[in-house]
């Protein structure tokens, strides 16, 4: 990504880094237009600050507590008006000046918070600066915010790598129909690990066999499933006949 001011370009990849990696990047500027802009010296800034605001009252009087404690802080300079050798008019005046920082791995991670009458930040940013010659007149300035996270531990990577690989099954996907998983089990019976796996165990459920006509069913038309099932079917079913339905007494005005 790049961001422009006057003869100043700023090109630097906005993403989140972590504490002791290089962050790199890179300046152009526009010589012919610098120098018409008054721009004597072209710098680069990278700072990193812990900032925190305590407002106190009493009665009618607020008084304000800011303290800031510097984390680091790296200056470095890319262009000089008065070392800049005269190029001849055919040439390019674009330069192009790359830069790096490495941030130390002891850094602490962005944070920002904001309470009633008090605030904290831990902040950083990069900030290019354009100085001009003359008095009252402001510098040419690009400022990026870093967010900066900390570097992760041995003990953390195997921690996620941990996390990443879940719980281990014995087979894949969910169980089929009429099964059950039961937690804690390995296949077999078997006691497991510090992991629990997982085992299946079949419900054998109970299908009827067509009615042959018979009303009464004994032993021999049953299905063997029917013997699995929790209730029990030793006692005969009967299926009772079917009545008639009884006639409707006639209305008193009607006739037969």
């Amino acid at each position: 990504m790049s961001k422009t001011d006057g003869p100043i370009t700023l090109f630097f990849e906005d993403f989140t880094r972590i504490a002791g990696e290089t962050i790199q990047g890179r300046v152009v500027l526009d010589v012919a237009s610098a120098q018409e802009d008054n721009l004597e010296l072209l710098r680069i800034k990278f700072r990193g600050t812990i900032r925190t605001q305590i407002m106190t009252s009493n009665g009618n009087t607020t008084v304000t507590h800011t303290q800031t404690i510097l984390l680091i802080h790296e200056d470095l300079l890319l262009w000089d008006q008065g070392t800049v050798p005269p190029e001849p008019a055919s040439e390019s005046h674009i330069m192009s000046y790359p830069f790096h920082f490495t941030l130390p791995e002891t850094l602490p991670p962005s944070f920002h918070c904001l309470g009633y009458h008090k605030n904290g930040t831990i902040g950083y940013s990069l900030e290019v600066v354009g100085e001009r010659s003359r008095f009252f007149r402001f510098n040419r300035r690009i400022r990026r915010p870093i967010s900066v996270v900390p570097a992760a531990t041995q003990a953390q990577l195997l921690i996620r790598e941990s996390l990443r690989q879940g719980w281990t099954t014995h087979r894949s996907g969910c169980p089929p129909r009429g099964q059950r998983a039961i937690r804690g089990a390995a296949p077999g019976g078997a006691a497991c690990g510090s992991r629990p796996r997982w085992r299946y165990r079949t419900h054998q459920r109970a299908v009827p066999r067509p009615w042959t006509g018979s009303t009464n069913c004994t032993s021999s038309c049953r299905s063997p499933a029917w013997a699995t099932t929790s209730r029990s079917l030793s006692r005969s079913t009967s299926i009772p006949a079917r009545r008639a339905p009884r006639p409707r007494p006639a209305s008193p005005g009607h006739r037969a």
